[in-house]
This record gives C-alpha cells, sequence and structure tokens, in this order.
C-alpha cells in the first residue's frame, strides 16, 4: 500500500489505453483512498510483509494430510503398501483361479463356479491379447491420424481465435473513437459556468 500510495504521488496521470478513455483521476477519492489505507494500517497489527507468515509455504503440504485425498491415500495403502500399482498388468489377479477349500471342495456347484470363474479371465486374456495386436498392426496409424483431426481441430480454433480478437480491436477501436468524440463535446461543457 505504501509503496502503491508514492507512486500515485510522484507521477501524474497518463492516460491508459483501455475503456474509458476520456475518463481521469479523481484526485480527492484518491487521497481519500489513500487515507482509507493508512487507517487501516493502523489498526491492523500486521504489517503488509507479514500477512502471509501465518501459512504453511507450498513446500511444507503434505498430500498424505489432505482430508480430501485421505480415502485415496487409503486405498493405495491398502492395495500395495502405498505406492500407486497398476492393475492393468496385474497378471497373478488374471490368471490365478481359487480352488474351492474345505466343504467346498466336495461341493460340483462350487467347481463349476470355479470353472466359469476361470473361463471369463480365460477369455478376459484372450480379448487383452487381441486388443494388444490390433494396438500393435494399427495403433501408429491410429495415432497419426488423431494427430492430424487434432492438429486439423487447433488450425480451426486458431482461425476463429483470429477473427475474434479482430472483431473485439474493432471494437475496441470503435469505442474509443465515441469516447473521444464525446469527450471533445462534454470537456467544453465542464468548463462553462452553469448560469
Amino acid at each position: 500500500a505504501e509503496s502503491l500510495g508514492a507512486k500515485a504521488k510522484a507521477e501524474p496521470f497518463q492516460l491508459i489505453d483501455s475503456l474509458a478513455y476520456i475518463d481521469g483521476v479523481d484526485t480527492a477519492l484518491l487521497s481519500r483512498a489513500q487515507a482509507l489505507i493508512q487507517d487501516e494500517l493502523k489498526r491492523v497489527s500486521k504489517r503488509p510483509a507479514e500477512y502471509l507468515k501465518e501459512l504453511p509455504k507450498a513446500e511444507d503440504v503434505r498430500f498424505e494430510n489432505c482430508p480430501l485425498s485421505a480415502r485415496a491415500f487409503e486405498r493405495l495403502q491398502r492395495q500395495g503398501g502405498g505406492e500407486a500399482t497398476s492393475s492393468a498388468f496385474d497378471l497373478a489377479r488374471d490368471s490365478n483361479v481359487a480352488e474351492p477349500e474345505g466343504k467346498e471342495a466336495k461341493s460340483l456347484q462350487a467347481w463349476k463356479k470355479a470353472v466359469d470363474e476361470g473361463q471369463a479371465k480365460l477369455e478376459h486374456q484372450s480379448v487383452k491379447a487381441e486388443n494388444l495386436e490390433l494396438l500393435r498392426k494399427h495403433g501408429a496409424s491410429v495415432w497419426r491420424a488423431s494427430n492430424m483431426q487434432l492438429e486439423g481441430l487447433c488450425t480451426v480454433i486458431d482461425k476463429e481465435t483470429e477473427e475474434i480478437e479482430r472483431e473485439i480491436e474493432g471494437i475496441n477501436r470503435e469505442r474509443k473513437l465515441h469516447q473521444f468524440s464525446a469527450g471533445n463535446q462534454i470537456n467544453p461543457l465542464l468548463c462553462t459556468p452553469v448560469w
């Protein structure tokens, strides 16, 4: 606040290339704003440099302690000792079929269920192998086609962006001209005494 106030006192007002073009800075409002800032600084015990000291630094933040991610960390720890594990290549899970044990070992229904589970896992693995083979054969060409499509979309978006930026520039120039012409009409009226 102190550097801003010093800057405002040291430099005269300059027209900034934005809207509204003809408005000046009211020195009474500027001095009132600076007085309010000084009053606030007197009431608050902290100085501007001290406002952020009680907040933790970014490097001190630990995601394990974040309540939003606590469930995700618990799940990861249950699955693989705290490290992220990928189930995509978990061959033990996909290839092992649990045999019925205990009383279930003599049950025909339990063995049929285990066989069905094994067949489902086998089918799943064959689909994975087929997908990998298709990816090996056609993946590169599909990737290139996808990249070409994305490049085409980027070109279209770039052209639309340029067009919109030209329209914005035209609108801003038109508004600037309107404001300057209105300013030329208003300024003489401000200088003439009212009755």
